[in-house]
């Protein structure tokens, strides 16, 4: 399947996950894994529905897009709410402090 993607111009992107996968992505970065490309989503509301997927507490991943473009990674918008990247290195992944979001 071929998208009609264009370039990211987001300045941050995030990522919903569980306690367990964010630990291991802040270590080894954002993979795939079964899919064909890692899914960032353009607010943090988006990364919590994406995350209670999987769990009903997710952990919201940040992701510094700006420095990550500067530096090389490919990251491309696919719809008005999924970009999508081979790969995003844990150097440009922190945690967003669950205080700044709610749940409910």
């Amino acid at each position: 399947v071929s998208l009609d993607l264009s370039p990211a111009c987001a300045l941050t992107l995030y990522h919903g996950t569980t306690e367990k996968a964010a630990s291991s992505i802040l270590k080894e970065g954002l993979k795939p894994k079964t899919r064909q490309k890692v899914h960032l989503s353009p607010s943090i509301e988006t990364a919590l529905d994406v995350g209670k997927r999987h769990c009903e507490t997710p952990v919201v991943l940040e992701i510094n897009t700006r420095k990550a473009l500067e530096d090389g990674i490919s990251i491309q918008k696919a719809s008005n709410v999924v970009y999508v990247a081979d790969y995003i290195p844990p150097q440009y992944i922190t945690v967003l402090r669950k205080r700044r979001f709610s749940t409910e």
